[in-house]
């Protein structure tokens, strides 16, 4: 069984001749030639990519900090503001919180998970 590359060199008609100098110099031309060529795209390539990337970060950290909602002004501001915000607070102290909720699930193999969650539940600690 032959290799792959030793069925390269059996094909390969130019592999014990010798090379003529003016031939070989022109095929080392066009290589040059080709290397420069190719240089100039992949500058101009990576010019356009690090513009779009500037260009998206800027996108992303403008929706990021709108998303975070900041410390923006209220469009309405005085006694209709305080007459909106005591109702909404009126309205959400009606409304009855459940004391108790569970979770209950089961396993083909017959293990019973359940999960109870507190309402009143308070994370206590300090953060740094």
């Amino acid at each position: 069984m032959t290799d792959w590359r030793d069925r390269l060199r059996d094909a390969d008609g130019a592999l014990d001749r010798e090379f003529d100098t003016d031939a070989a110099q022109r095929l080392r031309r066009s290589v040059l030639v080709s290397a420069r060529a190719g240089t100039s795209t992949a500058r101009t390539w990576s010019r356009a990519f690090a513009a779009t990337a500037a260009a998206l970060t800027l996108v992303c950290a403008g929706l990021l900090t709108a998303l975070q909602g900041g410390d923006l002004p209220d469009a309405a501001e005085g006694p209709a503001a305080d007459a909106t915000a005591s109702a909404l607070a009126a309205a959400s102290s009606d409304v009855p919180v459940p004391e108790r909720q569970q979770l209950h699930f089961s396993t083909p193999g017959g293990t019973r998970i359940i999960w109870v969650f507190d309402s009143g539940f308070e994370v206590k600690g300090t953060l740094p």
